[in-house]
């Protein structure tokens, strides 16, 4: 894939997308809550969606080839403005040419459980 370097809103080095990812410390929980409990099928979720639904392009962390799906895969975070120790980090799998759905996403710094008590 050819480096998209002269575009502000890709990383350096590939065509991906690239972010603050800052949102507030509620939008970090309630977003997992949002993908844990609430949204209908989070794994067939664009990055374009989750975007949408954050309001910020997630901060950009690596893309790699996974050699167990035998495709592209980008990883991104949404990160706590009151705390960047707490964050959302999620998995997109190219399941079409330039189509990065959700395949994985964790909590760091942060209970999922607590969030899940507090916003659900």
């Amino acid at each position: 894939m050819p480096a998209n370097s002269g575009n502000a809103g890709t990383a350096a080095g590939t065509s991906a997308p690239d972010g603050t990812g800052i949102v507030t410390e509620e939008q970090v929980q309630k977003g997992y809550v949002y993908m844990s409990e609430v949204a209908k099928d989070i794994f067939n979720t664009t990055y374009e969606e989750l975007v949408e639904y954050f309001g910020v392009e997630g901060k950009f962390d690596k893309e790699d080839y996974s050699d167990v799906y035998k495709t592209n895969m980008r990883y991104y975070k949404w990160i706590s403005s009151e705390n960047p120790h707490n964050f959302i980090y999620v998995n997109f799998m190219e399941t079409e040419p330039g189509v990065y759905e959700i395949s994985a996403y964790n909590t760091s710094g942060f209970s999922g459980t607590e969030a899940k008590e507090k916003y659900l």
